[in-house]
């Protein structure tokens, strides 16, 4: 968990959806000095999600929470973040030279890594590419549970419950996905026919 928050910055936040205002993410950044690090320590709004979330809890919530605060009750965070950046910076700059150039290059490398796989994923959505069939069990928790919100957490739930049905109550599930196999494999052919030499490419 705290491997998680201490990369947590308010971008990510809004590239996956978890934040919708602009202003919140200018709300969020702190002013710091301009030192080069190879990872970005963490915002005050991240430190203050650190304390603040729990399994289950809604992130827009907790960002509509942290935008309704007082300046007062962000300052701690703010303080803190400026604080952990400092002590970053000076255990970074206590490294030799080569060692600091290394972690740098190798930061830079990760981010490039990142972003071709952003710009591979964003290709195989922007060209419709099909995706594979479901497993029968996994057609199987879709079909008990598609009412319920929670249905991620009958994951387990649903492996044992499929596994003590009979052959032949499991059989409508494994015909499903043998048809759903069948188009899939269809399907990808065609697609990969039209984007195969692109999608080749972008794998490199």
């Amino acid at each position: 968990m705290n491997r998680i928050f201490s990369k947590l910055h308010v971008g990510s936040l809004i590239q996956s959806n978890a934040i919708y205002s602009r202003d919140l993410a200018s709300a969020t950044l702190i002013t710091q000095t301009k030192a080069k690090l190879p990872k970005p320590t963490p915002n005050a709004f991240a430190l203050f999600l650190k304390t603040k979330f729990r399994k289950g809890t809604s992130m827009v919530g907790l960002a509509k929470e942290w935008k309704s605060s007082s300046d007062k009750e962000k300052k701690k965070f703010t303080e803190e973040a400026a604080k952990l950046r400092k002590e970053a910076i000076a255990q970074f700059e206590k490294l030799p030279k080569k060692e600091q150039q290394e972690q740098l290059v190798e930061a830079a490398k990760s981010r490039a890594d990142l972003k071709n796989s952003r710009a591979y994923y964003q290709f195989l959505k922007d060209t419709n590419c099909p995706t594979p069939a479901l497993n029968a069990i996994a057609i199987f928790s879709q079909e008990k549970y598609r009412a319920n919100r929670l249905r991620h957490f009958f994951a387990y739930n649903a492996v044992e419950e499929f596994q003590n049905l009979s052959e032949e109550e499991k059989k409508p599930y494994v015909e499903k996905f043998n048809q759903q196999a069948e188009a899939y494999k269809s399907a990808y052919e065609k697609w990969y026919k039209d984007h195969g030499e692109d999608y080749e490419k972008l794998k490199k």
